[in-house]
């Protein structure tokens, strides 16, 4: 039986993935690496954790990886003895039947440090249920830390060799295919020409003074993007209701106005159908916090698989913090969004208001005119 008070683990596991690294480090250890982005936190057992530390930095330096260079590297950093000498290396490597099995061995450690994890992250939940003064950044933290766990992808220990060649092969791609480094393409030529289409992880800012249409345009990218194209879309409406966006979403379909609908029934029964097919997910919470809006975009990209949010609008967005000018409120809030972003992998329209500058001096507006803060336009 397991003794409850040791953390989940199999060190028998831990020793073949290690075996098939340094037997076939060419395949085996090229691919755990980019399979397993968290593959450094895998290892439990401290002896396994610095040899696979001792493989890696052979990788980093370009060495060929074998018992010998393995060991010349572990006793330049006085570990050779704690992980068990020379005669350990080659037992590790000795008895695994096939260096092919790296992926099994891979996936039964990974299944280990889930566990770990979850009980990591269940204990911090347990704290902060007890001490913590705000909830909702809580279960904020708490979210974002599980949902780490699920997708593996934290992302920190990318190396600028993986990264380099990554955006390398994208440029290659694109000179076969041009359009390969757009993004989602708003449905707008000129809009989409200019931005290249809305690139993950970025956010676009669509600011205009109040009853100018923002809502309207960003429904209408909503609608090219998941009606005419089933590409998943989150929308936070901070100020309409879900109901109201729906009508407005059909009508747009139907191309019909709403003074108009009587004699225009059967269009707006198609639209709607239209609509009740489309990946289109809408929260209407008002007053909604940057930490809210974080935990419920989370949940779309988990259950839905969001491509794309849109923010109506900034503004609205509540703060959390107790002191400060409505400044400092907005470029947290403008911050908070900007890490959403980052952290989701996807474009976020967010719709801002203008000053009332742009009124009084009858000019184009421009950046320094988006309302409340600079932090937006940063």
């Amino acid at each position: 039986m397991r003794d409850l008070n040791v953390p989940p683990h199999d060190v028998t596991l831990e020793e073949g993935l290690l075996g098939c690294l340094i037997g076939d480090p060419k395949e085996a250890l090229s691919g755990f690496i980019s399979q397993h982005p968290r593959c450094r936190d895998y290892f439990y057992d401290i002896r396994n954790n610095d040899i696979f530390g001792a493989i890696l930095k052979l990788q980093d330096e370009r060495t060929n990886i074998d018992t010998l260079t393995l060991q010349s590297a572990l006793k330049l950093d006085n570990k050779l003895d704690s992980v068990g000498g020379l005669d350990r290396l080659v037992s590790i490597q000795d008895n695994i039947p096939s260096t092919s099995n790296w992926p099994y061995y891979a996936d039964g450690i990974r299944d280990y440090w889930i566990k770990r994890e979850l009980i990591g992250v269940g204990n911090a939940a347990i704290r902060a249920g007890q001490t913590s003064p705000d909830a909702a950044k809580a279960l904020d933290d708490v979210q974002r830390e599980v949902l780490a766990i699920a997708q593996d992808n934290s992302g920190g220990d990318r190396s600028n060799v993986d990264m380099a060649n990554e955006y390398m092969s994208k440029m290659a791609a694109a000179i076969k295919d041009p359009n390969s480094l757009r993004g989602l393409l708003t449905g707008y030529a000129d809009l989409d020409s200019v931005l290249n289409g809305l690139q993950p992880s970025s956010v676009i800012i669509l600011a205009a003074r109040p009853s100018m249409g923002k809502t309207s345009l960003a429904l209408c990218m909503a609608q090219n993007i998941a009606v005419s194209r089933s590409i998943p879309v989150g929308i936070f409406s901070l100020e309409m209701s879900a109901e109201s966006l729906i009508a407005r979403l059909i009508h747009m379909q139907a191309k019909v106005p709403r003074q108009e609908f009587s004699i225009n029934m059967g269009k707006l029964s198609n639209a709607a159908d239209d609509i009740c097919k489309a990946p289109v997910y809408i929260d209407d919470r008002s007053a909604l916090t940057v930490q809210q809006i974080a935990a419920a975009a989370r949940r779309m990209k988990q259950q839905h698989g969001i491509k794309c949010l849109f923010v109506d609008y900034l503004q609205l967005i509540r703060s959390t913090r107790d002191k400060g000018t409505r400044n400092d409120e907005v470029a947290e809030i403008s911050n908070g969004l900007k890490a959403v972003a980052k952290e989701l992998k996807v474009p976020i329209v967010v719709l801002s208001q203008l000053s009332r500058q742009v009124d009084k001096d009858s000019r184009p507006p421009k950046l320094s005119d988006l309302r409340d803060s600079g932090a937006i336009e940063a």
